[in-house]
């Protein structure tokens, strides 16, 4: 079995996470509301700088790493929580490792790039929640199974955080009655996992797939096999 990681797949999730940061900063969905109703801005509907902010990155893979790239050059303070990446690593990206706690109780933003293990599936609950500032924002462009949807949408309508935006969810497609459905949408962005497709990537994986099939049917071992155990005991073509 195989996959096929293409930059383009992942370049995609980071460019979409720093939109999403900025969306949820610069209160686009609040003020385009408001001016659909008919009304102009006041000062109370201003936004807020990306410039200063301390990110939160929990995991700094392949996304991870691209988000960290992106917004070393917006004057951010970079944190990460990953068991499984160096501090060389990190250090190399402009990033500060941190637990999770520190993570959650420092950062402006918090967003998720972990792969979804038994590690980190319900890494984010009540608990964790709690530990983030009044006005922290969540993105979720990884697992919707990584974040508890219903304690989030409580954080969002209590005010234990001030925003959020997820891509990514439990249970696909959104069912009708889903807890965040219920939450006020000018504080939070929910896009149907989608929000880093493109036709250049869609492009991109069908060219990967299609090598990776080429491959197997030479009888070669595929370049992103997910389960290399198995290619001992594999016997050429099928």
């Amino acid at each position: 079995m195989a996959n096929s990681p293409t930059p383009e797949n992942f370049i995609a999730v980071a460019e979409a996470t720093v939109g999403l940061m900025l969306m949820l900063l610069k209160r686009i969905k609040h003020n385009e509301a408001k001016l659909c109703r008919g009304e102009w801005a006041q000062h109370q509907d201003r936004g807020d700088f990306l410039f200063g902010k301390t990110v939160g990155l929990i995991g700094l893979g392949r996304v991870g790493s691209h988000v960290a790239r992106r917004l070393v050059n917006w004057e951010v303070r970079l944190l990460a929580s990953d068991p499984y990446v160096s501090m060389a690593r990190a250090e190399a990206l402009d990033v500060t490792l941190v637990d999770l706690d520190t993570l959650l109780a420092e950062s402006d933003i918090v967003s998720l790039h972990a792969s979804l293990t038994d590690e980190t599936r319900g890494l984010i609950g009540e608990k964790q929640l709690r530990r983030m500032k009044p006005t922290a924002l969540l993105v979720n462009t990884a697992r919707g199974e990584m974040a508890d949807e219903e304690a989030l949408a409580r954080a969002l309508g209590e005010g234990w955080i001030a925003g959020a935006a997820v891509d990514a969810f439990v249970k696909e497609p959104l069912p009708p009655v889903n807890p965040l459905r219920g939450v006020d949408p000018e504080r939070l962005i929910l896009t149907p996992h989608n929000v880093s497709h493109s036709e250049a990537g869609r492009r991109a994986n069908l060219r990967l797939a299609l090598e990776q099939i080429l491959a197997a049917t030479r009888g070669e071992a595929p370049a992103h096999c997910v389960n290399p155990d198995a290619i001992p005991h594999w016997r050429g073509k099928p």
